[in-house]
C-alpha cells in the first residue's frame, strides 16, 4: 500500500512507482495537486486492487492499458 493523499503534492506523477513497485495493490494519491498526464508506468501495476487519483488536476486521457483493469470502488 502507497497512501500519499492530501499531501499538496505537485507535478508529474512519478514513474518510478510503476517501475519499482510492481506488486502494490493499493495506491491512494487523491487530493493533491498532479497534473499532465498518467505516466505509462501504471500500466505495470498487474497487482492493483484499488488506484485512487481524484481531486488531482490531471488533464490528459487515461491509458489504455488502465482501462482494462476490472474497477474496485
Amino acid at each position: 500500500m502507497l497512501d500519499v493523499s492530501e499531501n499538496n503534492l505537485s507535478g508529474r506523477i512519478p514513474s518510478w512507482i510503476g517501475e519499482s513497485m510492481q506488486q502494490l495493490r493499493i495506491l491512494n494519491m487523491q487530493g493533491n495537486h498532479f497534473s499532465l498526464n498518467f505516466p505509462i508506468q501504471l500500466c505495470y501495476l498487474r497487482h492493483i486492487q484499488l488506484l485512487n487519483l481524484s481531486r488531482n488536476k490531471l488533464s490528459k486521457a487515461i491509458p489504455t492499458c488502465l482501462k482494462n483493469f476490472n474497477s474496485h470502488v
